[in-house]
């Protein structure tokens, strides 16, 4: 088990590759290493392995969240928002309401388009 500060650190790496765009194999380990070696390293191998799986083990938490996709059909913008609260509270609706539009992929006051995003890979 990590110590709080260094669940911390894998999250804010885990942050950080998400935001940034992930990377695989050798770049993986060695962004990891280079992030934390910057905050003193670690004691083991044994050390690493359990940093790094907790470092991927963020990245795929939060890649499987659903973010919502909001596209206003006048202008053609899409806004890509990560709760129902935060885009129930930018339309001006309840998230009861909200939930609907998203069952049916509705369209709300005939202007916004509504659906779970299908994120492209540098937007995880």
């Amino acid at each position: 088990m990590l110590s709080k500060t260094d669940m911390v650190k894998a999250s804010t790496i885990a942050g950080d590759l998400l935001k940034d765009g992930m990377v695989w194999g050798d770049d993986l380990e060695y962004f990891i290493k280079s992030q934390v070696y910057r905050r003193n390293g670690f004691k083991s191998d044994e050390d690493y392995f359990k940093f790094e799986n907790t470092v991927l083990d963020l990245v795929e938490e939060r890649a499987k969240r659903k973010k919502i996709e909001i596209i206003d059909i006048e202008t053609n913008e899409r806004f890509v928002l990560n709760s129902r609260k935060e885009a129930s509270k930018i339309l001006g609706c309840n998230e009861g309401a909200l939930s609907v539009y998203l069952r049916k992929n509705g369209v709300y006051k005939s202007r916004y388009k509504i659906s779970y995003a299908k994120l492209k890979l540098n937007e995880i």
